[in-house]
């Protein structure tokens, strides 16, 4: 059986992030790679939302005290080496701003969580607040990807993968990806 997959769906977009950017040429370890990644998706999203996060720090524009035209060479070089350490001493505080805000997050978590600590002890709690931050994670990005790629899952292929996946454990055989 020959199923048809693309490069640019949401699950390979995942897979070509964690796993390898070369598509694999047959379903079972792609299928069980993705089940992989969706079990450890709260260590992938946090590694990978940090990355991205301290990405996100806005740029700010530069504004000039006149025309750069106007500018002679000295003037320019004075001008853009000011700039450029405003914008690292602001980009530095962006991170700073973003951590401290994960941390005061984090505090207001673990602050809320003290007294089921002192009831069923610490490990327990880590048990139960990575779970429920794996299962949050989880729900809202596949709502989201889904949200986004209703009518494209509704027409593609991607829909007969559960099937087919069943159908290979039974008959011993697993589907061939053909990539678009």
């Amino acid at each position: 059986m020959n199923i048809t997959l693309n490069k640019n769906s949401w699950h390979f977009k995942i897979y070509s992030k964690v796993i390898s950017n070369t598509p694999p040429k047959s379903l079972c370890p792609y299928f069980w790679s993705m089940v992989f990644i969706i079990a450890f998706s709260p260590y992938f999203l946090l590694t990978h939302g940090f990355s991205y996060l301290f990405q996100m720090i806005p740029k700010r524009k530069v504004k000039y005290k006149k025309p750069l035209i106007e500018m002679t060479q000295q003037e320019l070089d004075v001008e853009l080496e000011r700039q450029e350490k405003k914008l690292n001493r602001m980009e530095k505080t962006g991170k700073v701003i973003l951590i401290s805000l994960g941390i005061f997050a984090l505090s207001i978590i673990v602050v809320s969580f003290y007294i089921t600590i002192s009831k069923i002890g610490f490990l327990e709690f880590l048990n139960m607040l990575f779970s429920i931050i794996g299962f949050v994670t989880t729900v809202y990005f596949i709502g989201v990807s889904i949200g986004k790629n209703a009518k494209k899952i509704k027409n593609s292929n991607v829909v007969k993968v559960p099937g087919a996946m069943i159908k290979a454990v039974y008959t011993k055989t697993c589907p061939i990806i053909n990539w678009k």
